[in-house]
Parts: C-alpha cells; sequence; structure tokens
C-alpha cells in the first residue's frame, strides 16, 4: 500500500488577524462555520455561567505567553479591558474542539 502525503502551508495560521476581522457570531478561536454547536456560556443558567469566558481568556494569555497560541486573533479579543471583560461583553462563542486546544487539562 502506497503512503501518500500532503503539504499543508500553515504560514497563514501564524499571521494574526486584524481586530476588525473578529466576528462574534462565529467561534472565537477558528472563526469558521462548522456543523458543530457553540458553545455560549452567555446563555447558561448556572450561576457561574461567565465563568467560561474567565477560563477561556487565562488559558488563552497563558498558551500566548509560551507562543502556542496559532490563527486566533489574541490582540481582537481585548478591546481594552481585558480578553475576559471582551468576552463577555460580546457574548462570546466558541466550539468544544477548539476550545480544547486551549484548555488546562
Amino acid at each position: 500500500m502506497l503512503k501518500e502525503f500532503k503539504l499543508v502551508d500553515v504560514s497563514s495560521l501564524d499571521t494574526p488577524r486584524t481586530p476588525a476581522s473578529v466576528n462574534w457570531e462565529l467561534c472565537v478561536i477558528c472563526q469558521d462555520r462548522k456543523a458543530e454547536r457553540l458553545i455560549y456560556p452567555a446563555a447558561s443558567k448556572r450561576h457561574d455561567g461567565g465563568a467560561g469566558y474567565k477560563s477561556l481568556a487565562d488559558n488563552l494569555l497563558a498558551f500566548n505567553e509560551l507562543g502556542k497560541v496559532l490563527g486566533v486573533n489574541i490582540e481582537g479579543l481585548d478591546e481594552g479591558e481585558g480578553i475576559e471583560r471582551t468576552l463577555t461583553t460580546r457574548q462570546a462563542k466558541w466550539h468544544k474542539s477548539c476550545q480544547v486546544r486551549y484548555d488546562n487539562l
């Protein structure tokens, strides 16, 4: 059986998007439309519903310090008062499959 290899250009993943390019109706991590349901902490009925925004913001910042955030517009997620505040104010959404890339587990 022959193996096939595919070259993939990942250079575009290293180029951050401009802040204006964040579409808050899409996943804030991948900015793509997928069949996967979006997680929407603002709609949570739990008493700590906003905790998802805090943990994602903290994890993105920690991964960013390690240089391990690729394809995510970190600058666009902070509109001046911190990422957590922006995510909360904008009622950000994301795919679980995207969020787990920046999970603390």
